[in-house]
């Protein structure tokens, strides 16, 4: 039975038109300005494009193959996708002082036409739906960024940021396929003559928002911790260690 279906995708595959053009209008706008010498405000809206990749159109047969995502699952293509077309927009505001500076930007994205693997009737070998890629109407991601950096003295410093996305399907009203969860990093920096080091402190927070058509599974937080170690010789030679 196997062998039958993957002949019958390889038959309708082949009598198919695999021939595209795809039009990808894009535009961006930016405005900014200093209400004074330590702060600046931006303003930035975009349209944005982007064609199916080689994956989401035209594999012909279920396969391993995710466009990336490295998920487990089984994939089709499909021949009949639309590009997605997003508009975003976003206001940075950025703070300036002797030794510190600080930038917080939040943004919206409405994407019309986002493609996403949707679970079919037909199974994989795994007993799993396959996920064929297609275009759900609309969908939003919104969140934020925040990054800040900070002089102790000549020879310390700290520099930090911390982002969120939540992502949601607009005809489900459920939640986007792996979207990243809260997370953020910390940089302790030591820098003197020749020599500088860094502990690094990565995280990310659980994420319980998760894509009940795929069969998402929540995950836990975690955290990393890094310490390189760099040293120039020379001036033209930089040796490091982490």
């Amino acid at each position: 039975p196997a062998q039958a279906m993957i002949l019958a995708d390889q038959a309708a595959f082949n009598s198919a038109d695999r021939s595209f053009t795809d039009v990808l209008p894009g535009a961006a706008a930016a405005v900014s300005f200093d209400p004074d010498e330590t702060t600046t405000v931006e303003l930035a809206l975009a349209l944005n494009s982007r064609a199916p990749s080689l994956v989401e159109r035209y594999l012909w047969t279920p396969l391993n193959a995710s466009a990336g995502l490295a998920d487990g699952r089984t994939y089709l293509g499909n021949l009949d996708l639309d590009p997605e077309t997003s508009f975003k927009a976003g206001i940075g505001f950025e703070k300036r002082g002797k030794c510190w500076n600080a930038e917080l930007t939040p943004f919206y994205q409405s994407v019309n036409d986002y493609i996403q693997g949707m679970p079919l009737a037909r199974l994989d070998a795994s007993g799993n739906p396959v996920l064929q890629y297609q275009n759900i109407d609309r969908a939003e991601l919104y969140g934020f960024e925040l990054a800040g950096a900070y002089d102790i003295s000549s020879e310390f410093s700290i520099d930090s940021s911390i982002s969120y996305v939540r992502g949601k399907n607009k005809d489900s009203g459920g939640d986007l396929y792996r979207i990243a969860p809260l997370r953020g990093m910390v940089d302790l920096a030591y820098r003197h003559e020749t020599w500088e080091s860094h502990l690094e402190w990565v995280w990310a927070d659980s994420q319980n928002h998760v894509s009940d058509l795929q069969g998402e599974s929540p995950s836990p937080g975690y955290g990393i911790l890094n310490l390189r170690i760099a040293k120039m010789f020379f001036k033209t030679l930089r040796l490091e260690a982490g």
